[in-house]
């Protein structure tokens, strides 16, 4: 049987792990820590904006069952975000177990803390990639999905030091790229206060650490605006170094938007100062829960970004594919798209038959084509793209009408390109 090894087990790895599955080939999921959807753990805000209808045309691929766990762990539809329509918030610890149960159920073979830390090539292609343990898991074909943040001496060289976020460095060891391991050179995203990289968006709190009447405020609606003194932090930083300029507006400047995903989450945010916050009404007891640190900063991401093919093939390297991340997108809608195309092309790469491209007639397909057009120019690497709108691309895609939230005409479109169900094994 052939067989597809996907290694990062975030949206990005979740998503491409479904797609090899459904494919009928032998799938391994590897994960350097101890849980899945890596990033997007503390992330409960989707399907906001343009990602809506990346997740329509992505249902109509056939990989609804993806959007399916999410959809069973939603708090709050609509979610009430400042400058995102169609979103929803979700419980991110009910989300997590939905996706594994998901995988568990579609036959793909799990295996947590496990460091890939080197791989085995012939020529161009490669053929195992090995574990911190000396293990080896050869495969026909294979997806790099492990994200671009990491390993702790880069947060140390880019950001603020190692602050002990979601991504655990230290107890489980940095994240290790197999597009690099596998002699291709990666790109960093570069900064607007001349560093590399960028700063994760959001700090998260413990929900019971937040005044109990102050926390019915959540329960009736999910998001709050909270009104800040300056002195929590500084905005004119902030815009200069995290990930996304769609927080960029009075929305997010003149108040924190504050949601329920299971934790209470502060978006726009990379760091707030504790002792400040705890001066808020229904904040005098709050807690970090991610980052520990979060008073000081936050991960560094998008040091790791791979040279690619519509076909979501890392250049020069017939079998190995990525997504998420690794294309410079940002949002959990988005890498579990990309996840579900750079799956179920290594799929396609083990069977030995012809790569699916998306058609730029599609807000994917289109959306892929036009961010790798950015990334061939200097100013495209201070870009960070999402189909929520950051980077442009969400104007870029409104502007050619390919914007949608009706599932029907995300149906006609996809079923126009040929491509219905294309996902479910059809070829």
């Amino acid at each position: 049987m052939a067989k597809v090894a996907i290694i990062g087990g975030g949206w990005a790895g979740c998503g491409a792990a479904v797609a090899a599955a459904k494919m009928g080939v032998e799938t391994v999921l590897l994960e350097r820590i101890d849980h899945l959807l890596g990033a997007g753990y503390m992330a409960g805000h989707t399907a906001g904006n343009g990602k809506y209808t990346a997740m329509l045309e992505g249902i109509a691929l056939g990989g609804g069952d993806l959007f399916e766990a999410e959809e069973k762990a939603v708090k709050f539809q609509p979610s009430g975000v400042p400058a995102t329509e169609n979103g929803f918030l979700c419980d991110v610890f009910r989300m997590e177990r939905n996706v594994a149960d998901l995988l568990e159920r579609l036959g793909v073979e799990v295996i947590l803390e496990t460091r890939i830390t080197d791989v085995s090539m012939r020529g161009e292609r490669v053929t195992a990639v090995k574990t911190s343990r000396g293990e080896v898991v050869a495969a026909d074909a294979f997806v790099d999905a492990t994200g671009s943040a990491g390993p702790e001496g880069a947060c140390v060289k880019y950001g603020y030091g190692c602050v002990m976020c979601l991504f655990k460095c230290p107890a489980y060891g940095g994240r290790v790229s197999i597009t690099e391991k596998a002699g291709v050179q990666e790109g960093m995203a570069r900064r607007k206060d001349g560093g590399h990289g960028a700063i994760s968006n959001a700090v998260a709190f413990i929900r019971e650490s937040v005044d109990a009447e102050f926390l019915k405020n959540y329960e009736r609606k999910g998001c709050v605006l909270i009104s800040a003194p300056p002195e929590l932090g500084d905005p004119e930083l902030f815009r200069k170094i995290r990930t996304q300029e769609f927080f960029d507006s009075a929305d997010y400047n003149d108040s924190v938007v504050s949601v329920d995903i299971g934790v209470i989450k502060f978006m726009s945010r990379p760091w707030v100062n504790l002792p400040v916050l705890r001066r808020i009404e229904g904040f005098e007891n709050a807690a970090l829960f991610d980052p520990a640190a979060g008073g000081k900063g936050n991960a560094v991401r998008f040091l790791a970004t791979a040279p690619w093919e519509l076909t979501l093939q890392v250049q020069e390297r017939p079998n190995l594919f990525c997504c998420g991340e690794k294309l410079g997108f940002v949002g959990t809608t988005d890498a579990a798209v990309t996840g579900l195309l750079a799956g179920h092309n290594a799929a396609r790469a083990a069977l030995g038959i012809p790569l699916l491209t998306m058609p730029r007639s599609t807000f994917i397909g289109e959306g892929l084509a036009w961010v790798q057009e950015q990334l061939r120019t200097e100013k495209g690497w201070y870009e960070k793209y999402s189909y929520l709108g950051t980077g442009g691309l969400g104007p870029h895609l409104k502007g050619l009408g390919l914007y949608t939230t009706d599932q029907a005409a995300a149906e006609t479109r996809i079923a126009g390109a040929g491509l219905a169900g294309v996902l479910t094994g059809g070829v």
